[in-house]
């Protein structure tokens, strides 16, 4: 899974290709739009919320879903909106100029995810990741016309088996 999301130097995955394509269709249109890119990058491990593009910011939730400690005023949170949409907030939201940018970005969350070894993986992610692309732009022949949307890029954990596990490292601790 991580592989298909990511890939490697022979072989871009969804993330890259879609940060890449992203950004083509924002140079084809710069000159009837402006546009801004954003990303945070969150991790679910352990029913903990880390914000991946900070220094482990920590969230625990509770069995009801909702934060059970910390200081919820810098932690990461979970927001349901009056719309009924969901949001966390404080995360660290990275500005990205460029499709460079949003390449680094990605790339300092992946490698700060949890991770462990595994008989069949080296670096098997013990974490869900999710990363929030979020685009604005304003039309440049139309000010009052917002150009807005979201991509979210989502990779699971990994799911072997225990007896996939080196002896004394059990996944279910994970």
């Amino acid at each position: 899974k991580t592989h298909t999301m990511f890939g490697d130097a022979d072989c871009k995955g969804i993330a890259p290709r879609t940060v890449d394509q992203l950004f083509t269709i924002m140079d084809q249109n710069k000159d009837d739009c402006d546009y801004e890119v954003s990303v945070t990058v969150l991790e679910l491990y352990c029913d903990v919320m880390v914000d991946l593009l900070e220094d482990k910011k920590r969230l625990h939730i509770g069995e009801n879903g909702y934060p059970t400690s910390g200081d919820k005023s810098k932690e990461p949170a979970i927001k349901h909106e009056r719309d009924g949409t969901v949001t966390i907030t404080n995360l660290t939201a990275r500005s990205c100029k460029t499709a460079k940018d949003l390449h680094s970005a990605l790339a300092i969350g992946a490698a700060n995810r949890e991770v462990s070894k595994t008989y069949k993986n080296d670096r098997s992610s013990r974490s869900h990741l999710i990363c929030s692309i979020k685009v604005t732009g304003t039309d440049r022949h139309d000010r009052d016309v917002p150009i807005a949307g979201k991509i979210i890029l989502c990779d699971l954990a990994g799911s072997e088996r225990t007896k996939h596990f080196p002896p004394g490292m059990c996944k279910e601790k994970q």
